[in-house]
């Protein structure tokens, strides 16, 4: 970015009326603070900016508190936020908003405004569509109902990703809009608020600083397949050239605690996958003979704990990653299922923006220590990786994620090619362990998938497994 290319950025910037457009906008600035130095930057005037905005929302407030930062100067002030419009008793949803509403837009959008009217009982949905027909007259936005038809089709169609048309960020702002005006009323809480409003910008700031790498060398991969068996399902014939459970043995003095993606196919990436995987360790205890199935594991560990931000506690909600000392444990450390203590090692992320420009990074959540483990150490951002080191600027954990490109469409169901892994070194694996007496243990979800014919569903069989726990293996095949 340069001097002229700042300066017709906020001529366009001023020219919008959406407040969700209007942070888009912003991002690209914070985007040259974070890969170019801060004195080459100095004919960005924060102020200038300022002027421009036409709307504001609390997501433009935010990235002008980001932006003073980088720049070291103060916040300068912005405009008011703009009021939804007040509901006529006579307004009716009309049958376009109905019909395309879970399709512009992520459906969560529109399960977050039911839920906001149930929980309030205020017409949030009607308000919403109202606010959206009201800026229809000074945005100019044409309802297209062609540009939902390219985007959903009927369910047998391969589905479009991160699609954000104008219509999109229409609802969208509306959506912000009719939410910060129940917010002033007092119909919902400063954190259910900022919760939704954050959501709205589609990608964490601290995310986007790395960079995606590509497969590593070790990941799972299948070998070519053996001839079917008449009669038999296509998954029976599955084998693997690198196997999923060699992934529990070190790789350079460090230990995998957590993997998780598409599987590689034979032929490679050339092929779409078929088939992904799931690999969490934990620490462990065994107190008696009650063990626990497979399953019963997995369904805990899957997705559980999480770390969570609270919204209003923090004062970087797009910064996931070096904002540690407001991280919250949204589960308890230890669980007994049976008579199997577990002392999780990973957790699930859970923040505070939807995944729209790296969606492959929201297709499933991103892996991190679990909340004890680590948590006076900070940080450090790699190209493709973030890490935690020691006093010695030793490694002790670190955490990468690879993608092997992306096409415009997908099959629904099947995974994208994308995996993460979550490592430690052995040295500290060991001394969680001994320091509370423990094993490592590790489940394994793996997912197959086969589709009869092009236009007919996926089906999908799940295979649970228990690795290293006590003497035994329990497994558990699914059909789902």
């Amino acid at each position: 970015m340069g001097p002229q290319v700042f300066s017709v950025l906020v001529a366009w910037i001023q020219q919008q009326q959406l407040e969700t457009i209007i942070a888009i906008g912003i991002l690209p600035i914070i985007k040259a603070f974070a890969i170019a130095d801060g004195s080459a930057l100095d004919y960005i005037d924060i102020d200038a900016l300022a002027r421009a905005i036409p709307k504001n929302s609390d997501v433009i407030e935010r990235l002008f508190e980001e932006l003073a930062c980088l720049a070291h100067v103060a916040k300068p002030a912005l405009p008011a936020m703009e009021p939804a419009p007040a509901l006529l008793d006579s307004y009716a949803i009309p049958l376009f908003f109905t019909r395309y509403i879970r399709t512009f837009l992520a459906p969560v959008y529109f399960q977050r405004g039911e839920a906001i009217e149930q929980a309030t009982g205020h017409p949030f949905v009607r308000q919403w569509s109202h606010a959206a027909d009201s800026m229809l007259a000074f945005t100019g936005i044409q309802l297209d109902a062609n540009q939902n038809q390219y985007y959903g089709r009927n369910e047998h169609d391969a589905f479009l990703l991160g699609m954000s048309t104008k219509i999109s960020e229409l609802y969208r702002s509306a959506f912000l809009r009719v939410l910060q005006e129940y917010h002033r009323a007092g119909r919902i809480d400063t954190d259910s608020y900022l919760d939704y409003a954050y959501a709205t910008l589609p990608i964490d700031l601290s995310k986007w600083k790395i960079l995606p790498d590509r497969t590593p060398t070790w990941w799972p991969k299948l070998s070519q397949p053996s001839v079917a068996i008449e009669g038999k399902a296509a998954l029976t014939t599955v084998s693997f050239a690198r196997s999923i459970v060699d992934l529990t043995k070190d790789i350079d003095g460090r230990a995998i605690v957590a993997a998780e993606g598409a599987i590689e196919p034979a032929n490679g990436w050339s092929d779409d996958p078929m088939h992904s995987f799931t690999l969490i360790g934990f620490g462990y205890r065994v107190v008696g003979k009650d063990m626990p199935t497979a399953k019963d594991v997995a369904d805990y560990l899957s997705y559980q704990p999480g770390i969570v931000v609270i919204p209003s506690e923090t004062d970087r909600p797009f910064h996931f990653l070096e904002d540690k000392e407001h991280h919250r444990p949204a589960r308890e450390d230890v669980v007994q299922i049976g008579d199997l203590v577990i002392y999780p090692i990973v957790a699930r992320e859970k923040h505070l923006c939807i995944d729209l420009w790296q969606i492959f990074r929201g297709y499933n959540r991103p892996f991190n220590l679990n909340y004890p483990l680590l948590w006076e150490s900070p940080c450090l951002i790699d190209r493709n990786s973030w890490r935690i080191a020691d006093e010695k600027g030793e490694c002790l954990a670190s955490y990468s994620d690879w993608l092997e490109g992306m096409k415009e469409r997908y099959l629904r169901d099947v995974p994208l090619p994308h995996g993460q892994f979550l490592m430690l070194s052995r040295q500290y694996v060991d001394e969680i362990l001994e320091r509370d007496g423990l094993r490592l243990g590790y489940v394994l979800k793996t997912a197959y998938r086969s589709q009869k014919y092009s236009y007919s569903g996926v089906d999908k069989y799940e295979e649970v497994q228990l690795i290293n726990v006590g003497s035994i293996m329990v497994s558990t095949l699914l059909h789902q």
